[in-house]
């Protein structure tokens, strides 16, 4: 911090001597009531003449042999006084970011096209970043989060950016750059209207079947026009047999975010739902349940949830299927007997994921809430059972506990602490209608 201050200061000392010399070079030798020669100001106090005998001159009027001279040769000193002054002044921000944080936006993308444009890509990443603020779940507390805003550009610059990008791609750069220019391309085509963007994406498609599973993997995230979501899907939708899994993954996943715009990916959605990769089929659902929460799923979609949580052989496909029961806008009254079923399913994983979903559903009844969490407290898993005392001690009426006291009490000296401060909370709020014996379960 010394070191950026020794840099302010040596700035504002620099800017402070410019304008001294800018003052003198404007207004310092002014006439003070001298008659002087507009043109080589040779002193004519003493000439009542309008004609300078100096260098012939003649003036029009005797205002002009009282004017200021101006020395405009000194304003190119303070032009380089006051350039020295703004390059020290930003000398922490370039050390800190480098020189092209403070270049031109315009000149940024004008140097994409030259041979090493690494430094142009990065300076555009910081120029095109703001600050924004984001509650923190954990801390509670506001934090700054750098994220892209287009904003940042105006319309015309994007076009300009687009068009660099577009140029690039046909070199087939390296690796990075392809990335590089997969990320632009798609940032670029969301500021344009559909004929210009529809351009950009066109080069995105043609990454869908690069040989490098890295840029496949983006392009395939990156590929989800909204404005064109059948197309997106027909060029996405091979990536869900390509040999890499990460890309069958990344495919899978953007045609989720397209369900949000259309119904154009249900096919595509439906049929991953018998993929052999357990990971496309859970997303698959995640997607189908993003599609029928924007209303572009029929209602017999439901029945493919119940279908595949009872019939699918990997316990995380069954999961999100339950998940996507629970949180499905179809069919609410069954949720009571699927909640019940998935409690007690002997699989860890479907047990935890039904008692941690229970929080996160509206509505539930207070009676099936309580029975979720009693059972879920007679669980072997810790995972469950920690589950079930946070749901006991937190969100669950104690008044609904009242028929439970011995429950309670033995719950109270459980090893569990979790489970002894709900137990006990809980006790010590019933206390009024408990027999004095009995107040204290420590006693």
């Amino acid at each position: 911090m010394l070191v950026d201050w020794t840099f302010w200061g040596s700035g504002i000392i620099l800017g402070i001597i410019g304008l001294w010399v800018m003052y003198r070079a404007i207004f310092a030798d002014r006439s003070r009531g001298r008659r002087r020669c507009p043109k080589c100001w040779y002193d004519m106090s003493e000439s009542p003449e309008m004609r300078c005998p100096e260098c012939g001159r003649e003036a029009l009027n005797d205002r002009e042999f009282f004017r200021t001279r101006r020395r405009w040769k000194g304003l190119w000193i303070c032009l380089v006084i006051f350039l020295a002054a703004h390059v020290l002044w930003m000398q922490p921000k370039v050390r800190r970011d480098g020189w092209a944080s403070v270049m031109p936006r315009t000149l940024l993308i004008l140097a994409l096209r030259l041979p090493n444009n690494g430094w142009a890509f990065d300076g555009l990443e910081l120029r095109t970043q703001t600050d924004r603020s984001v509650n923190s779940s954990v801390r509670s507390v506001s934090m700054r989060k750098k994220v892209h805003d287009p904003s940042t550009l105006y319309l015309w610059q994007w076009r300009m950016f687009g068009e660099a990008c577009i140029e690039l791609s046909k070199d087939n750069p390296d690796i990075a750059t392809r990335l590089n220019l997969i990320m632009w391309l798609r940032r670029a085509a969301d500021t344009q209207d559909f004929e210009v963007s529809s351009r950009y994406y066109d080069v995105l498609y043609g990454y869908l079947t690069d040989q490098n599973s890295r840029v496949r993997q983006l392009s395939a995230l990156l590929c989800t026009d909204p404005n064109s979501p059948e197309l997106s899907t027909d060029m996405i939708q091979p990536l869900l047999d390509d040999p890499n899994q990460r890309v069958r993954e990344y495919a899978i996943a953007a045609l989720g975010v397209l369900a949000k715009h259309s119904s154009a990916p249900f096919t595509s959605l439906l049929t991953a739902l018998e993929h052999d990769d357990d990971e496309v089929r859970r997303r698959a659902v995640i997607g189908l349940l993003r599609m029928e929460h924007y209303g572009h799923a029929p209602e017999d979609i439901f029945d493919r949830f119940v279908e595949l949580y009872e019939n699918d052989s990997s316990v995380a496909v069954q999961g999100q299927a339950l998940n996507a029961i629970f949180n499905s806008k179809l069919q609410r009254e069954q949720l009571a007997a699927f909640m019940r079923s998935a409690i007690i399913h002997p699989e860890e994983e479907i047990r935890l994921g039904a008692i941690s979903t229970l929080s996160g559903i509206e509505p539930v009844e207070e009676a099936l809430y309580l029975e979720i969490a009693l059972v879920g407290l007679q669980d072997e898993s810790k995972k469950v059972h920690r589950r079930a005392c946070y749901i006991l001690r937190h969100e669950i009426d104690t008044e609904l506990l009242r028929p439970h006291l011995d429950l309670l009490k033995t719950l109270a000296t459980d090893e569990n602490q979790d489970c002894r401060e709900a137990a006990e909370f809980h006790l010590s709020r019933l206390s009024e209608g408990i027999d004095e014996s009995t107040e204290n379960p420590h006693d």
